[in-house]
């Protein structure tokens, strides 16, 4: 039900307007009742209620007769299964029926259903009876509508919310019309009733009216119109008073009107003006009450807060003490608040629209929740399953033992892994792996509801023949697997010792190589030929360096650059003796390189680092009063966008305005650039603002 509260909402509104609903469907019940008893007595003041006008047909009091039941039903319990079906069947039918005969009725003819109506009525109570008018056809089809929304299986909370809207403005609309004619025979003139639009019976139309309301209150409180007087708002609570005043005024006036123009024959005009008068006079002086009275209670309430204030003002300085605290606390609790709100959002959310089908049944076994993945499993509704007890999801077959082991979680204890065969609306037999959780009420010993969670497994027990028969071959060809992979370590960890060899003989012969430069030196002493073997030394030492790292960190395919630059650094700087303190800054952000990148790039910072230790600082610069920073070389490796970028920069004298590092004599720099360009593919950025800097960015492989 979309419109009435459930049976768990004990809101007064909604209460209420169950009520409500219930009693303007017994009224509508009984004036079709009184229609029909009128035929059936020949009493015409029963079918016209009025006499000397049209008397009400007896189709449109079966109809009415129909949908006041309806009503009473709807409000006092859940429509399910068939009954709502068969209910919505005839609701749908009638309005077919009604949207038929309305054209067919203003053209002067009606239905067959409607002629053979009439005549099996009039052979039935002996007197002939009219048919069914078209203004009673016109509400009967919205007011059809209007119950057939409200019977729709419950759906998303928009969707629900639109079907109460749709239904209340449905239902108002017919109870206005209905009572536009209602008054129209009151005041002794029906409305357009010598017309051929609108012969309506007196009856038909209060029963429209009772229909109109009754639909109104089984939208429910949130919806159209009723959403607008319900609630604690001022808004609200103004509606509440001021609508049905002017209401109850507005026909006080006509009743009077009425009074005044038969018993006295008070002219028209005269009339009007005098009932002008009295209701402005009248409502000006309600009105004044009401402001009278708000506005003695804003002044009320605008005392009670100046006093409040004083006595705030008095605490103030006690509170200022403790406001850090009291405000931490305050953004916590709005913390819990929201990650609370959050969670109970979330579970409700994670039941409803869980993948695994849901269910939760009460102490006495009675469902009260059932998600959508359940009824996916079962091919039943919700709506149909919910207030059902739990016996009639499981096969009659296995009811018993089924039943034996859910009442085991009447004891808290909870399912782990249960298979429980479930039966779906084909009468198919699905076997669903259960698992449950039993919740307490506060006190710990007072249950308060089972929820279960199920996995079908129906198909896994179906293939777990065909699993287990395929079983020894997948052993076979695991063992299989298993000796392949045992001799593919076996020739890896050969590989492993090859390449740790291999490294490590090439290390040693550059070691000795090194060692030879040092012999030769002692027959060379100049100081260009030492300079020379130094440089040679140096770079010797890091192409011999990235095998030592590959060796020591046993990874032979991408070299630590961290570990490596870090020593590569080291090494140039303790081979060059100087009279300043430079400091060294390497930054590589743990990333590492093939070889093929790893030893050009060891290359390139080995000969930049040596010219920066020759030539950026000489002995007349001074580093802190020119740069405001001690002597400082930095060597850092980043990633960007893809790509590496490898940097070298000193805040020395910087570099000749004039060089060009692809055209320069400079041995070093022409080994930069060779390197650069050929090995690491590598563009060359060179500044020399503050200090030398060279900037080189490349992809790791090409």
């Amino acid at each position: 039900m979309s419109g009435i509260p459930s049976g768990d909402d004990t809101g007064r509104s909604g209460l209420i307007l169950r009520r409500i609903t219930i009693a303007a469907g017994f009224v509508t019940v009984a004036i079709g009742g009184i229609g029909l008893a009128g035929f059936a007595s020949g009493i015409t003041v029963f079918t016209s209620v009025l006499p000397g006008y049209k008397p009400i047909a007896v189709s449109a009091a079966l109809i009415w007769i129909f949908l006041g039941l309806v009503l009473v039903l709807h409000a006092t319990r859940p429509h399910s299964g068939r009954l709502v079906l068969m209910v919505q069947a005839v609701i749908a039918g009638i309005v077919i029926i009604e949207a038929i005969e309305l054209p067919l009725s203003l053209m002067g003819s009606y239905s067959l259903i409607e002629i053979l109506s009439v005549r099996v009525s009039s052979t039935l109570f002996g007197s002939p009876t009219p048919p069914i008018s078209p203004a009673a056809s016109a509400m009967i089809i919205p007011a059809g509508i209007a119950l057939l929304v409200l019977l729709a299986p419950a759906g998303t909370q928009k969707r629900n919310r639109q079907i109460q809207d749709g239904a209340g403005m449905i239902g108002l609309a017919v109870a206005l019309i209905a009572f536009t004619l209602v008054l129209s025979y009151v005041y002794g003139a029906p409305l357009l009733y010598n017309t051929e639009l609108i012969p309506i019976a007196f009856p038909s139309a209060l029963a429209g009216f009772f229909t109109g309301s009754g639909l109104v209150a089984a939208a429910g409180p949130e919806a159209i119109p009723l959403k607008y007087f319900t609630g604690s708002s001022t808004r609200a609570r103004l509606l509440r008073i001021f609508v049905p005043f002017v209401i109850v005024l507005t026909l006080a006036q006509n009743i009077i009107f009425l009074v005044i123009s038969d018993v006295f024959r008070v002219q028209d005009a005269l009339l009007l003006s005098i009932c002008i008068v009295v209701f402005g006079s009248v409502t000006a002086l309600v009105i004044a009450k009401f402001s009278g009275r708000i506005g003695s209670d804003l002044e009320r309430a605008e005392h009670a807060l100046v006093r409040k204030n004083e006595d705030l003002g008095a605490m103030n300085e006690e509170l200022t003490a403790i406001q850090e605290e009291l405000q931490q606390s305050n953004d916590e609790l709005i913390k819990s608040e929201q990650e609370l709100r959050k969670t109970s959002q979330y579970l409700e959310n994670l039941i409803n629209y869980a993948n695994a089908p849901i269910v939760v049944w009460d102490p006495h076994f009675v469902i009260t929740r059932f998600n959508h993945a359940f009824e996916d499993l079962t091919g039943r509704t919700a709506r149909e399953i919910i207030g059902q007890r739990l016996e009639v999801l499981f096969p009659q077959r296995y009811l018993d033992a089924s039943m034996e082991i859910i009442r085991k979680t009447m004891k808290g204890e909870r399912l782990r892994v249960v298979e429980i065969p479930i039966l779906n609306r084909k009468g198919e037999i699905r076997i669903v792996l259960w698992n449950s959780a039993t919740l307490f009420e506060p006190d710990g010993t007072t249950i308060q509801s089972t929820i279960a969670q199920g996995n079908d497994i129906t198909e896994r027990k179906m293939t777990e023949a065909e699993l287990e028969e395929k079983n020894e071959e997948l052993n076979s060809a695991i063992e299989e697997l298993s000796r392949r992979g045992h001799e593919l370590n076996e020739a890896l960890k050969e590989k492993e010792v090859l390449l740790s060899e291999v490294h490590h003989r090439v290390k040693n012969n550059l070691t000795a190589f090194i060692s030879l430069l040092s012999l030769e030196s002692a027959y060379d002493d100049s100081p260009a030929g030492l300079a020379l073997k130094k440089d040679l030394q140096n770079r010797a030492r890091s192409m011999a360096l990235i095998h030592e790292t590959l060796y020591k960190t046993k990874k032979y395919s991408r070299v630590n650059m961290d570990v490596y630059l870090s020593t590569l650094v080291g090494q140039v700087v303790s081979s060059y003796e100087s009279a300043k303190s430079i400091q060294t800054i390497v930054d590589t952000h743990g990333i590492t390189l093939d070889l093929s990148r790893a030893t050009p790039g060891g290359l390139i910072i080995n000969e930049l680092l040596t010219n920066s230790l020759k030539y950026a600082f000489p002995a007349s610069y001074d580093c802190e009063k020119i740069r405001g920073a001690p002597c400082t070389i930095i060597v850092s490796l980043t990633e960007d966008d893809g790509a590496y970028i490898l940097m070298v920069r000193d805040n020395g004298i910087g570099l000749p305005g004039d060089l060009d590092i692809s055209t320069t004599k400079t041995l070093g720099l022409k080994l930069v650039n060779f390197l650069a360009k050929h090995q690491l593919r590598a563009s060359i950025e060179i500044h020399s603002d503050e200090g030398a800097e060279f900037r080189f960015r490349f992809r790791d492989k090409v």
